[in-house]
């Protein structure tokens, strides 16, 4: 069955947007999807806010959070969102398999996207780019498109977003901010969460000009396949290893 037919797209006259971004501790090869340091957000032209840091703020970031995901008249917006999502989810212990609160959570958010309701800025842009035919070489930008925050901002608004990179930026250090209220942090620390949602969202007006059709399936697929690379998949080692007998005959070398 085709879950394109079954998920028309409207508009959403009357909806509100939840702009979304989370800041974490540092992504390894052991811990793909690191605890939680703070969210920032906003709802629609809303001056964006940070929560988390405390204990109590982490509690109010899963409130805010399910308080917009499960609201039928919410959109969620987010850019490169499946990574946010997981950790929003506390998808970290992966390897133990998930708890069935958090299997209906990430049936929640698959049921989000088939109904249009999570829009990701790096999915609306890579199927702006094969409309426009920027996939490949970006006329605009005179390269190779990469599809970062940071690119789409400068390619659609002309924005530099600064802080992403050098050797002490705060975007790899929100680790030591853990634990405290985000009013103590330094402001540069602050800034930078909350310029994130800012670029965002005017990205997002920017992509949201065009039409993509086929944008709730898009999401919905690119959040399994998120989730795949986050766990993997369960195989059977027997046709495994027959794909592998075949794939190595010598008709496929």
């Amino acid at each position: 069955m085709d879950l394109r037919t079954l998920v028309p797209r409207t508009e959403p006259d009357g909806k509100r947007r939840f702009y979304f971004d989370c800041e974490t501790w540092l992504i390894t090869q052991e811990d793909r999807c690191p605890p939680i340091v703070c969210m920032q957000y906003a709802y629609d032209d809303d001056d964006p806010v940070i929560i988390g840091g405390t204990p109590e703020g982490k509690e109010r970031i899963t409130y805010e959070f399910l308080r917009a995901l499960r609201d039928p008249n919410v959109e969620l917006v987010a850019h490169n969102g499946f990574f946010d999502l997981s950790v929003l989810l506390g998808l970290n212990n992966y390897k133990n398999g998930t708890t069935p609160e958090q299997d209906a959570l990430i049936l929640e958010v698959t049921n989000a996207c088939l109904a249009g309701r999570i829009r990701d800025t790096s999915v609306m842009s890579r199927l702006n780019a094969i409309e426009f035919d920027w996939m490949e070489f970006d006329r605009v930008m005179y390269t190779e498109p990469v599809f970062s925050l940071a690119y789409l901002a400068k390619r659609f608004t002309g924005e530099e977003i600064v802080g992403k990179y050098g050797p002490d930026v705060w975007r790899l250090r929100y680790r030591e901010l853990d634990g405290m209220h985000p009013d103590l942090w330094p402001p540069a620390a602050q800034d930078y969460a909350l310029m994130d949602v800012v670029h965002l969202r005017n990205v997002f007006k920017r992509l949201i000009a065009n039409k993509y059709a086929d944008e709730p399936f898009q999401t919905a697929v690119a959040w399994a396949l998120y989730l795949m690379g986050l766990w993997g998949i369960h195989t059977d080692p027997e046709r495994v290893q027959a794909l592998v007998t075949v794939a190595s005959s010598p008709c496929f070398g």
